[in-house]
């Protein structure tokens, strides 16, 4: 290989990880737009994987849109999927919208 193909293969890499780095400092930096999109999706259903249930019954999952949902439930099955309905976002650090179980007909 020489000199230019070589130059030229490090600033295309350069250039690309550029994109993912702005990308994500965009995310971390942007909290009242994740806020806001968190918001937009209040009212609607998603399908929510269950990773973990604790000792008083609310059960932590994430939604179709990655996004963290926190809902009350009897069944302390992890690894699972519920339909939730997503009533608000909680206010405070991290967001994370709350839920109820919606009943699908069997």
């Amino acid at each position: 290989m020489n000199t230019q193909q070589n130059l030229a293969d490090l600033a295309g890499r350069v250039l690309i990880s550029a994109i993912f780095l702005v990308a994500g400092l965009n995310k971390v930096t942007g909290y009242a737009g994740t806020q806001a999109y968190m918001e937009s999706m209040v009212g609607k259903q998603q399908r929510v994987l269950v990773e973990r249930v604790d000792h008083k019954g609310v059960a932590r999952g994430y939604g179709e849109h990655y996004l963290p949902v926190h809902f009350q439930t009897t069944n302390r099955t992890r690894n699972r999927f519920e339909e939730i309905l997503l009533t608000r976002v909680l206010p405070g650090g991290t967001p994370v919208i709350t839920g109820s179980i919606v009943q699908v007909p069997q």
